[in-house]
């Protein structure tokens, strides 16, 4: 994901990042290495924005959030229109005229309708409205002396308690806990009058009671994305479940069109390396790879499978994404002058070399000399790590072997008086 690394990070070897990390801080060398390491995080910034562009040219919490909520209606339009088109081939096997026992139902309603023992007007307290209504209108429906409701009647209940369902939020007048064991007492009163019509009957509505209850059980999953009246809030809901909820994401995404899918991978990646507020720039734009690195990691390995899939180019957005976790985490491991942008503490230590510079020429007249050759000689380490030519011949496999490599930079550390830490500059010695 870097188009032009360094030998530490393009070899992968912790010594030569060790040595890079010297050269941030060291005088001579500072520039060179600030400017390779703008060069490598600008360059992992485009390619990452390159692949969000290829998962959606749409981004972004709003637009995500808006994408999600729109994709759970369709997808809840679209089950209602099914529903009903299963529901009416029961028709093909069952007279709309023909009585339907709901003795169950009615049973239901009044458990719900139920006083509490010895307290009539606490009862009141616990009871809807609505669900009392109901009751009575079956009950006015049947007679005094029946049970009985024409097939049609129970059918289209059955489908309006199911729409009830679907729509229910917190606002709602009924909860989803009066609704369902209503939803259910009606299902089983048509699931005894399709097992008395016969094997057509029944094979029709078994198709269609399986088809519902799976739709429902799948909008009961998907219901808490679409509640929030701000759509960036239902972004970040859904995004919290790549973590450790994998099976949520996955509802979700399900009943998402491929757009969609899209523009929520999109606008993961975007956030994925948005450097936090006390490492934010003016502009709000700046990235960063540690925040990168700990954001990629959050998410679990099932959770990025199932985010960069199921859309257009979703294996080539996968593998670009990739390969920026990958480079982030050698960034990590190889050398620490990726975490330090600032370059404080090398300006302290350009000035305090050239500030002293003057003084030694009182102590000794050839120290200025020797000042000048370290500095040459950071600089050309510099180079050596950065530049394009040096670093695909040491890092390639026709190059020189690594024990060769280590030896050449080991060798010009020796001779550079100029590495700040002594303990660190006798360890890279005493390397192979």
């Amino acid at each position: 994901g870097v188009k032009n690394p360094t030998l530490g990070l393009a070899s992968g070897n912790q010594l030569l990042g060790g040595v890079e990390n010297l050269l941030q801080s060291t005088p001579g060398a500072v520039n060179t290495m600030k400017r390779a390491r703008d060069a490598a995080l600008t360059g992992m910034q485009n390619n990452l924005s390159n692949a969000s562009d290829m998962a959606s040219p749409t981004r972004g919490s709003l637009e995500a959030g808006q994408a999600i909520q729109r994709g759970i209606r369709d997808f809840r339009g679209g089950f209602k229109d099914k529903q009903v088109a299963l529901y009416d081939k029961l028709d093909q096997h069952i007279d709309p005229a023909s009585p339907v026992d709901v003795s169950h139902t009615k049973q239901v309603l009044s458990s719900l309708n139920e006083n509490i023992p010895g307290a009539p007007e606490l009862s009141k307290q616990f009871k809807n409205a609505r669900i009392q209504s109901i009751e009575q209108a079956i009950a006015s429906d049947t007679g005094p002396t029946t049970n009985n409701l024409p097939f049609q009647a129970v059918k289209k209940t059955r489908t309006l308690v199911g729409n009830e369902i679907a729509d229910t939020n917190l606002a709602s007048s009924v909860p989803r806990s009066k609704w369902a064991p209503l939803y259910g007492a009606l299902a089983d009163d048509m699931q005894a009058a399709a097992n008395a019509a016969g094997p057509g009957a029944e094979k029709a509505y078994n198709r269609a009671n399986a088809f519902s209850r799976a739709g429902m059980e799948r909008l009961d999953r998907v219901q808490p994305f679409v509640s929030p009246d701000a759509p960036e809030q239902s972004f970040q809901l859904l995004n919290r479940t790549l973590a450790d909820n994998t099976s949520t994401f996955q509802a979700v995404k399900k009943v998402l069109p491929e757009g969609a899918r899209g523009t929520v991978a999109a606008t993961v990646i975007d956030k994925l390396g948005k450097a936090t507020p006390g490492q934010q720039n003016a502009a709000g734009d700046a990235w960063s790879p540690e925040t990168f690195l700990t954001n990629w990691n959050r998410m679990s390995a099932k959770g990025r499978r199932e985010l960069f899939s199921g859309f257009p180019n979703a294996p080539q957005v996968q593998r670009d994404v990739e390969a920026a976790a990958k480079s982030a985490s050698m960034m990590r491991e190889t050398s620490r002058m990726w975490a330090n942008p600032s370059g404080t503490g090398a300006n302290m230590a350009a000035r305090a070399t050239l500030g002293l510079a003057p003084l030694s020429v009182v102590a000794n007249p050839f120290a200025p000399l020797a000042i000048g050759g370290g500095l040459l000689m950071s600089r050309g380490l510099a180079e050596i790590a950065t530049n394009p030519s040096s670093v695909n011949f040491f890092a390639s496999k026709g190059g020189m072997p690594q024990n060769t490599q280590v030896g050449l930079l080991a060798n010009t550390a020796q001779q550079t008086g100029v590495i700040a830490d002594e303990q660190r500059r006798r360890g890279l010695l005493q390397q192979p």
